[in-house]
């Protein structure tokens, strides 16, 4: 299972936890849906149902038709009737002409996960019905088919739900890919892609970043 595990990180599937520290975080710059069309939420529905935003579980980023990607610590012991996906939303509160809400039919994470950990972080959220390409609005984020070269730049994009001024937008958060080794000796952990700040070389693990999307030379 560990090499199975590897594979999945190296053919792209690496959205376990972006590991950085948001509070020595760079300046970030506020993004459109339209620029990373992928970008969805999981919330949770009984919160949603009163405010649309208020039920704001982690980040997810579609990556099949009915498929959301995130990790599993967002979804494990959550029961699928009770979470929903939003995708093509250009904010987190209101719905918007490009908004889509998807019911969820299940949830699934990796069986050697554990709470608190970084190994086999991986999760999906599979709805209940089809989710079709909108160019530039509404679109499946590209799988890295090849390794990502470490000091690689690449970009993150999440919901700023940890800020006051930022709170209702998605933002990039711009870092650069770190060698396997500098991984492992920061994580301890086989397989785990990380990135870091160009200002801080050594990668941290923040869960308040679970599920973002990574971009590296426009792959996922």
């Amino acid at each position: 299972m560990v090499s199975l595990a590897i594979l999945i990180i190296n053919i792209g599937l690496f959205y376990l936890f972006l590991l950085m520290n948001r509070a020595e975080a760079q300046v970030t710059r506020i993004v459109t849906i339209e620029e990373f069309p992928y970008l969805g939420s999981l919330r949770n529905r009984k919160n949603e149902s009163k405010l649309a935003g208020s039920g704001y579980l982690c980040e997810a980023a579609l990556i099949h038709n009915r498929v959301l990607l995130t990790t599993a610590e967002c979804i494990e012991g959550r029961k699928a009737e009770d979470v929903l996906g939003v995708v093509g939303a250009t904010c987190l509160q209101g719905i918007t002409t490009t908004s889509k809400v998807l019911a969820i039919a299940t949830l699934r994470w990796h069986g050697l996960y554990k709470r608190g950990a970084s190994a086999y972080n991986i999760g999906l959220a599979f709805a209940d019905e089809d989710t079709l390409p909108i160019k530039g609005k509404l679109e499946y984020i590209p799988i890295a088919m090849t390794r990502t070269k470490p000091f690689t730049k690449c970009l993150g994009v999440g919901w700023a739900v940890n800020t006051d001024a930022l709170s209702n937008w998605p933002i990039e958060l711009p870092n650069y890919s770190a060698s396997a080794k500098t991984c492992y000796r920061d994580t301890r952990t086989i397989g785990t892609f990380c990135t870091y700040q160009r200002f801080r070389r050594s990668p941290s693990a923040d869960h308040d970043d679970s599920g973002i999307p990574i971009t590296c030379n426009e792959n996922g």
